[in-house]
């Protein structure tokens, strides 16, 4: 009776502990894809992001300034507009937040593409098993 008792207890145990493993390593996994997936996020973001800012500081419009004239009313302001031609280090930086850019872009349009090829692998994993599941019904 003692033995019966000690041997269900010992059964129970591990299958206990064979529950507790299965659980840790589904766990594990769910927190890999989530990592992954955190990851690939953030790069995709930081990237656009970047790129609009990159984009917003080279598309910004001739500055103007409002000056009044002593012989005009002091209501009315004339409008001048300020502009200087670009020098070689202007048109340098140019071309460098240009390739900063492209390469940002690139980059996001990389991660996007692994991404979308990751979650269609899944979505294909996981009809190929719900179709075996339904076959065996």
């Amino acid at each position: 009776m003692i033995n019966d008792s000690m041997e269900l207890k010992r059964q129970l145990l591990e299958t206990s502990l064979e529950y507790k493993e299965e659980i840790r390593e589904a766990f594990q996994a769910v927190m890999s894809r989530l990592g992954k997936t955190g990851v690939n996020a953030l790069l995709i973001s930081g990237s656009l992001a970047m790129s609009y800012l990159l984009y917003r500081a080279m598309a910004t419009p001739v500055k103007t300034i409002k000056r009044k004239k002593n012989n005009i009313a002091e209501n009315e302001a004339q409008v001048v507009d300020v502009y200087q031609p670009p020098t070689m280090i202007d048109k340098l930086a140019d071309k460098i937040l240009e390739q900063a850019l492209l390469f940002l872009l690139s980059l996001a349009k990389q991660k996007l593409i692994e991404y979308l090829n990751d979650q269609s692998k899944k979505n294909d994993n996981t009809s190929e098993s719900e179709g075996q599941v339904q076959g065996r019904s």
